[in-house]
């Protein structure tokens, strides 16, 4: 779901907590490749995807909540946000927050 509120309270907790942005980058950027697989109508059937099954199994429906469209333009922002995190003295909850507002709404700056 398209919780923003949620989602960035979930981000903030998860920093707060010891997880790195580069770990938040990763996950999200795993998740949204295996979504433009699922969305592109391959899948990849054995081997380890870096996801949880149940993640898994709920990917058709995330497929259906984003575009292609959308999921190209967040895994672009997710790798600008990458290349920031590695070049600048932002917080990392300044790099991701944009990420995740955009991700929420759709709306890609």
């Amino acid at each position: 779901r398209k919780e923003l509120d949620r989602s960035l309270t979930i981000i903030r907790s998860q920093l707060e907590n010891g997880t790195s942005i580069q770990q938040l980058i990763a996950s999200l950027a795993n998740l949204f490749h295996q979504m433009l697989w699922v969305s592109m109508g391959q899948t990849q059937t054995r081997g380890y995807v870096g996801l949880s099954t149940m993640v898994m199994k709920k990917m058709s429906t995330y497929c259906r909540i984003y575009s292609q469209e959308d999921i190209n333009n967040t895994l672009l922002f997710l790798r600008k946000t990458d290349m920031l995190s590695k070049s600048t003295s932002l917080g990392d909850f300044a790099l991701i927050e944009p990420v995740v507002v955009s991700i929420c709404t759709g709306k890609y700056v």
